[in-house]
């Protein structure tokens, strides 16, 4: 039998959980790291969230069974000089998106991906790009995230 799942936005009495979410995530695709890595990124995400919740720049959608969160998805909202498309100069960057092991195949990614491009066109954003796990891409390219026409390059300041 699936089960019922409730889909809201976060708040910030929601940081801890996004948090904790979000280093499962990045343990399961990276690996372990250090107490001292975790530590360092917990401090981070905590004021990256209070922020960013706060401000409006960053919205969140929380799946949950119950008491249990069973997935959950982010959107930064990114302000850019406008162009011919998309011309308001709003964009929106999806990420974070990690179902729980136990709830994986239920639809939850797609309904909180739908959830956050549907509030996107809300806000007034021409266009919504993500990175996609290897896991994630079907269900991008399916939704109708496409490649970008251009080359897209990354340089690490590290």
């Amino acid at each position: 039998m699936t089960p019922q799942i409730d889909y809201s936005l976060a708040t910030i009495h929601d940081i801890p959980a996004l948090i904790a979410l979000r280093i499962e995530f990045l343990t399961e695709l990276f690996g372990e790291q250090s107490s001292e890595n975790i530590l360092a990124l917990a401090n981070q995400l905590a004021t990256y969230f209070d922020k960013h919740i706060t401000d409006g720049t960053y919205y969140c959608y929380l799946a949950k069974s119950g008491d249990e969160i069973a997935g959950i998805g982010g959107i930064i909202i990114r302000e850019r000089p406008g162009g011919f498309k998309p011309n308001s100069g709003l964009t929106g960057y999806i990420l974070n998106m990690y179902t729980k092991e136990g709830f994986r195949k239920m639809g939850i990614g797609k309904e909180i991906l739908h959830r956050l491009v549907s509030l996107g066109k809300n806000l007034g954003i021409g266009q919504v790009e993500l990175h996609a796990t290897e896991q994630g891409e079907s269900l991008y390219r399916n939704y109708g995230f496409k490649p970008p026409n251009s080359l897209v390059l990354e340089f690490s300041c590290e």
